[in-house]
C-alpha cells in the first residue's frame, strides 16, 4: 500500500491512498471513513471495487488513522470539508474526465452530506452514505450536549472516552477482533468534535430534500451506534433521486458485516446504474 501526503493551508499532511485497476477506471470513488478508523481499513473493500473496474481513494481524517498528531481532535468541522477538497483535486489529476463518487460511512456520512450541501455538487457524479451519524442511536442528556459545547468551544482538545458499544459495529467477530487491536482503531472524541458532528447532522436531516445528485443511502435495521430512525427520516424527506435501502438485520458496518454480499451488490448495482 502506497501512502501519499498532501499538503494543506494550515501545514496539515493529509494521509492518503489510492487503489486503482490496471486499466482506466469506469470511476472513482472517494471514500471518507468513520468516527475511530484508518485508511488501513479499507484494503478489502477497495480490493473488491478494483475487480469491478472502480479506483479507490480514502484519506485519514484529522484525529484519525495510524499518524494521528492528537486522537480525536479536529480543530474545526471546516477542517474535514476542506481536505475532501484537496484529495478531489488530487483525484482530478490522477483520473482526468474520470467519474468522482463521493462515498461516506458513519460519521463520514455526515461530513460527506454536509461536503454536498455546503460546497456543492459539482465535482461529484454520485453521493453514497452507509450509516450515515445524523444522530445516535442513544444521545446523552441535553445538559451533556450543551456542556460539551461549552467545553469544547473553550478548549479544542478537551477529549473523552466515546463509550462506543464497538460490538454492535458488526457481528463478523474475527474481523472486529483485527480492527480493534491494530493499534489504529481508537474510541477518543473532543468535545468540540462531538458538538460539531452532531450539530452538522442536524443540519443534514433538515436539508435533505437539497441533495441533488444521485444518491444511495444505506440503513442497517439492527444499528445501535446511530440513529436507524433518524436515516429513515432523512430518507423520507430527500427527493426521488435518493434510493433507500434497509439491511434486515444488518450491523452498523455494512460493507464489513456478515452478510456484506448484500451490500456490496446493492453499491455496484447503483455504480454500474450510473457510470
Amino acid at each position: 500500500m502506497e501512502i501519499l501526503y498532501l499538503d494543506t493551508a494550515d501545514r496539515h499532511k493529509i494521509r492518503m491512498t489510492c487503489f486503482a485497476p490496471d486499466t482506466k477506471p469506469k470511476g472513482v470513488i472517494q471514500f471518507v471513513h468513520g468516527f475511530g478508523e484508518g485508511l488501513e481499513h479499507f484494503a478489502d473493500l477497495a480490493g473488491f471495487l478494483i475487480a469491478k473496474g472502480y479506483a479507490f481513494v480514502v484519506h485519514d481524517q484529522r484525529g484519525f488513522g495510524k499518524e494521528a498528531h492528537r486522537r480525536g481532535v479536529h480543530g474545526s468541522y471546516e477542517n474535514f470539508l476542506n481536505d475532501i477538497e484537496i484529495v478531489r483535486e488530487w483525484i482530478g489529476q490522477k483520473f482526468p474526465q474520470v467519474p468522482v463518487v463521493l462515498f461516506g460511512f458513519s460519521m463520514g456520512g455526515n461530513i460527506s452530506s454536509n461536503y454536498i450541501l455546503k460546497r456543492g455538487s459539482k465535482s461529484y457524479q454520485a453521493l453514497v452514505l452507509e450509516s450515515p451519524w445524523l444522530s445516535l442511536d442513544k444521545n446523552p442528556k441535553k445538559a451533556t450536549i450543551a456542556l460539551a459545547k461549552f467545553l469544547g468551544n473553550l478548549n479544542k482538545n478537551l477529549r473523552i472516552k466515546s463509550g462506543l458499544n464497538v460490538q454492535a459495529i458488526m457481528r463478523d467477530k474475527a474481523r472486529l477482533s483485527e480492527i480493534l487491536t491494530d493499534g489504529i482503531y481508537h474510541d477518543t472524541i473532543s468535545m468540540r468534535l462531538f458538538s460539531e458532528v452532531r450539530e452538522h447532522g442536524e443540519y443534514a436531516l433538515e436539508n435533505a430534500n437539497k441533495i441533488k445528485i444521485p444518491t444511495l443511502l444505506l440503513g442497517a435495521e439492527q444499528d445501535k451506534i446511530v440513529s436507524i430512525r433518524a436515516i429513515r427520516t432523512f430518507a423520507e424527506r430527500a427527493d426521488k433521486n435518493m434510493k433507500y435501502h434497509e439491511v434486515a438485520g444488518g450491523y452498523h458496518c455494512l460493507h464489513y458485516d456478515l452478510g456484506y454480499d448484500q451490500t456490496r451488490h446493492l453499491l455496484v448495482g447503483f455504480l454500474d446504474g450510473i457510470f
